[in-house]
């Protein structure tokens, strides 16, 4: 999804469907100033009061919308900063938290047709690289052939935990989840686990992070 929609970033850098009323804006952030500038616990504290100063002279200094986008999402990090701050009030979160809830749906959607792009690729993709993904998960993470049980057990809890992230925010994954998932299915079976395979599972979970660490800031500095 986010792929799909960020080869467009100017004309989607804010939502369509929110219109930006710089008049509200400036009111959020001049509201949101005292909490972040108390209680943001993080280094970007500064930056994200830098940002609340550039939303507050409105669209005269906002020479796109990717750059009001920006700003906006350091407001809400230094928001979401301060509903974690254990030393801000449960009404000063509660006032935090009803801040980023009105800034949010301006930076934080998803159009129907990237819904509907992202479903299509995913089904299209599954359709075409199936079998290794099915030869993996249903024959090289244990030593015995995964079985109909073992298969609904494991997608039950990958439901249910997904699920679970999408109330709490917390970021997950549903590879690990149902690798994991059936992982477990074999230890609870006896059949065992294939550790060749789950040693080059963990090696490509390991080295994924800092190698498109990597080939990100390299696209960044090239395309800069």
């Amino acid at each position: 999804m986010l792929t799909i929609i960020g080869l467009m970033p100017a004309a989607f850098a804010l939502n369509p469907q929110v219109p930006v009323q710089y008049d509200v804006i400036r009111q959020d952030v001049q509201a949101a100033r005292p909490l972040v500038s108390e209680f943001d616990r993080y280094s970007f504290k500064a930056d994200a009061l830098a940002s609340i100063d550039r939303l507050e002279k409105g669209a005269e200094i906002h020479a796109s919308p990717a750059e009001t986008r920006g700003d906006i999402y350091q407001v809400l990090s230094g928001l979401r900063s301060v509903t974690s701050n254990p030393a801000a009030s449960d009404a000063q979160k509660k006032e935090a938290a009803a801040l980023a809830k009105k800034l949010r749906p301006t930076v934080e959607y998803a159009p129907f047709w990237v819904r509907l792009l992202s479903a299509l690729c995913l089904g299209v993709g599954t359709m075409i690289g199936y079998r290794r993904i099915v030869q993996t998960l249903g024959e090289g993470i244990g030593k015995a052939h995964l079985n109909p049980a073992q298969g609904a057990a494991s997608e039950v809890v990958g439901a249910g935990l997904i699920m679970t992230a999408g109330y709490t925010g917390l970021p997950v994954s549903t590879t690990h989840i149902i690798t994991s998932g059936v992982a477990g299915t074999m230890v609870a079976s006896g059949s065992g686990i294939n550790m060749h395979m789950l040693t080059k599972i963990a090696l490509a979970w390991l080295f994924t992070l800092p190698v498109t660490i990597t080939v990100s800031a390299l696209l960044f500095y090239v395309l800069t």
